[in-house]
């Protein structure tokens, strides 16, 4: 987050006011032909008095805009800070899910309700959850959802996309969050601008101005959202395409923008009016907040004013601060006027210095209520390191009266002794850089009380205006609970590091256990298999004349068993390498590997008519043996399943769309009842019946691993009678000549 500002001030009636005055005094000074030296005295004298008043009426304005930028730059630091630590826990959320290989419903309330937010962030709507849901999860994604206790449950807007990022929790889960159950952010252009955002970076992204589905017809107010990213698998990808594919959804808050600012400032600075826009401000822009409806026209022509410009999780604020006739009434001095009114005699130019030091006196007194008034230590030091001002929040946090501070050098004072040569160089290196000392910078580090115990600290540093000799404030926080909870968030994140190595550990187990599987039914479950196909065998060429006809079917049938069980255990063998086999890329010619699948199967029935279309120059960066794999299957799939068509008509090519391509198979076979084609890449799923086609159910199954290993999709289109495409991706690949 960072922060610019510039500052708009009138100085110009002064100098004009100035050179009047003068012309009237020369004027009256001639029209009444005053004696040449009392002239002369006089001229000087209200030189003098003119001088004096000018330059006291330059100290005035300086001064109060040394103060509206202290009070503008305090309301700004606060609105980052909170911001800050809203953007903590939204990540903390996302590291729940990277952690968990679920979280359920209950365990998200659990952990929202143990940040208790609505008592120590009484500005956060809510902290919710929305996840992504391919179309072909949707079905399966609602009967989940309903069966949780929500029976009405429904996505919203209704309609089919692409895609669909439900909100599916959302905690405290009161009447005003219920509002927005359901709802799929992604359908509106302001919130999908945030969340693609925040997924192709792999950062927290806050989105324009909106209006929250939590609104009801009474107090209306801005929103905005804020999302941090959850992809698959725990880890952030390394590329903006990775993470779209990674994409699991999104931790999120809602922000109504008047309760947020309430809670962060409370009911609003009585002395400062502000504004926050989505971009500079104007009549038609977008406000984000602002402190009062009518600011504009309670104080049309402010004294003083500033814009200042925030990044905030990617999105930037305009802010807008005027000065309220509260401020510029406690800046106001009638000093210069009454320098310039009583600078008529040496002695009434005495009296009105006097007056002015005096005035300077309530002017600090006011100041001093200002400062003690804050929350956080304020100190000021001079180009010494001197301590010029120690408020009553240092006190009490660094238990050192102000009366002793004052005038001591800081580095003796607060800083502990393995410190003090840094701090000293540092400010001495600032001083002759010319550069402001931490200017829009917050740091960490120790600090000393009176009794020599340390603390956790956070400092920022800012030089006060552009005077010589330099001047320094610095706000000081006592981070000791923040350090304590950050120490715990750590214990957290440790304990979540050992549970993902326990899981971890626990695949490899499974993994080895799937070898010694795989290790059994390869050799294990064959001999038996044998066994009974080779008996069978000996049985029917032995003794088949004994048998009648239903005992060499019954035989028969056994030997068909076995053949099957066989076939079955192959197909396993197979699915089980696929999953296993290390992937090893390389530059593939699919055509050439299609035009060999193609002749087997065409030397294997000869006599068939077919007509079979192969585009040329189909090159994908791969793994050359599993995509054999893949294609054997659905070659051989379509050339089986066109086995009853006059003429057998099957296609192999490739389509570019979005930058990426598209592979299909085609063919004009039996096809099948798209009502379940839900469960045609399951495992032992079939369509049709075995009589009629052969097969083990194994091999869809294969290619939808092989696919999804080198990063791409599988889905297909048929309809009974009328043939099947099967459209696949391959990630990486690299496509030429279609």
């Amino acid at each position: 987050m960072s922060s610019s500002a510039t500052r708009s001030t009138g100085v110009s009636e002064p100098m004009a006011s100035l050179t009047d005055t003068w012309s009237r005094l020369r004027t009256r000074a001639f029209e009444f032909r005053l004696p040449r030296a009392s002239a002369v005295i006089g001229v000087i004298a209200a030189a003098l008095v003119l001088v004096s008043w000018w330059l006291t009426d330059q100290a005035v304005t300086r001064h109060a805009e040394d103060r509206f930028e202290f009070r503008t730059a305090q309301i700004e630091w606060q609105i980052i800070e909170r911001m800050r630590a809203y953007e903590q826990i939204l990540r903390g959320g996302a590291a729940l899910f990277a952690a968990s290989e679920e979280v359920t419903r209950d365990e998200w309330r659990a952990y929202v309700r143990k940040l208790a937010i609505q008592d120590r962030y009484p500005g956060l709507q809510g902290i919710g959850y929305t996840h992504r849901i391919p179309p072909e999860e949707l079905e399966a994604h609602l009967i989940q959802v309903r069966a949780e206790g929500f029976p009405d449950y429904t996505i919203r807007p209704r309609g089919e996309r692409d895609e669909y990022f439900s909100i599916i929790y959302l905690e405290p889960f009161d009447w005003r969050n219920q509002r927005a159950f359901g709802y799929d952010m992604y359908t509106e252009e302001t919130r999908r601008t945030a969340m693609d955002r925040a997924r192709d970076m792999g950062q927290p992204a806050i989105s324009g101005v909106v209006k929250l589905m939590q609104e009801t017809e009474s107090d209306v107010q801005p929103g905005f959202l804020m999302y941090v990213p959850v992809y698959r698998d725990g880890f952030t990808p390394s590329d903006a395409r990775q993470r779209r594919d990674a994409l699991a959804g999104f931790v999120y808050s809602p922000f109504r923008a008047h309760n947020l600012m309430n809670d962060i400032l409370g009911p609003g600075p009585a002395d400062i009016g502000f504004e926050i826009h989505d971009h500079l401000p104007d009549p038609d822009g977008a406000v984000i907040y602002t402190s009062r409806p009518d600011l504009h026209d309670i104080h049309p022509r402010p004294r003083f004013t500033r814009h200042s410009t925030l990044e905030i999780a990617g999105q930037t604020w305009q802010l807008w601060f005027a000065s309220k006739p509260a401020f510029e009434y406690q800046v106001r001095s009638d000093t210069p006027n009454m320098v310039l009114m009583g600078g008529a005699a040496i002695s009434l130019l005495l009296f009105a210095v006097g007056w002015t030091i005096e005035a300077g006196k309530h002017r600090a007194t006011a100041f001093r209520h200002v400062v003690d008034s804050a929350l956080d230590g304020i100190i000021a030091i001079d180009h010494h390191g001197r301590v010029l001002e120690f408020n009553t929040a240092a006190e009490a946090m660094f238990r050192i009266p102000r009366s002793e501070a004052l005038g001591r050098e800081l580095a003796d004072l607060i800083i502990p002794e393995d410190l003090r040569e840094d701090h000293r160089r540092a400010l001495a290196e600032r001083i002759r850089s010319a550069t402001p000392l931490g200017k829009g910078r917050r740091f960490e580090t120790r600090a000393m009380r009176a009794d020599g115990s340390q603390f956790p600290a956070e400092i920022s540093v800012t030089r006060v205006g552009t005077r010589k000799p330099a001047v320094f404030s610095g706000f000081v926080r006592d981070i000791s609970r923040r350090v304590q909870q950050e120490g715990e968030i750590r214990r957290l994140n440790a304990d979540l590091e050992r549970r993902v190595e326990e899981r971890t550990a626990e695949l490899r187990v499974a993994n080895a256990e799937l070898e010694a599987f795989a290790y059994s039914v390869s050799h294990d479950l064959r001999a038996p298999l044998r066994a009974i196909d080779g008996f069978s065998l000996n049985l029917l060429e032995t003794y088949g004349p004994q048998f009648d006809e239903q005992g060499r079917h019954f035989l028969s049938r056994v030997r068909a068993g076995a053949g099957r069980m066989g076939a079955l255990i192959d197909d396993l063998l197979k699915l089980s390498r696929v999953t296993r086999a290390p992937l090893r890329r390389e530059p593939t010619d699919l055509s050439a590997l299609a035009h060999e699948i193609m002749d087997t199967l065409r030397a294997e029935d000869p006599g068939r008519e077919a007509r079979i279309s192969i585009a040329d120059g189909m090159v994908a960066a791969v793994d050359a043996r599993l995509i054999r794999v893949a294609l054997e299957n659905l070659l051989g799939n379509a050339w089986k399943f066109t086995s009853r068509e006059r003429v057998t008509e099957i296609a192999f090519g490739c389509t570019s769309a979005d930058g990426r391509s598209l592979y299909h198979v085609r063919d004009n076979g039996v096809g099948f009842d798209m009502t379940y084609a839900d469960k045609l890449f399951a495992p032992f799923q079939r369509l049709h019946l075995e009589r009629d086609f052969e097969g083990t159910g194994i091999g869809l199954a294969t290619v939808q691993r092989i696919v999804r290993r080198h990063g791409g999709e599988i889905h297909v289109s048929a309809s009974s009678g009328g043939g099947a495409t099967f459209t696949f991706t391959l990630e990486g690949s690299d496509h030429d000549g279609i």
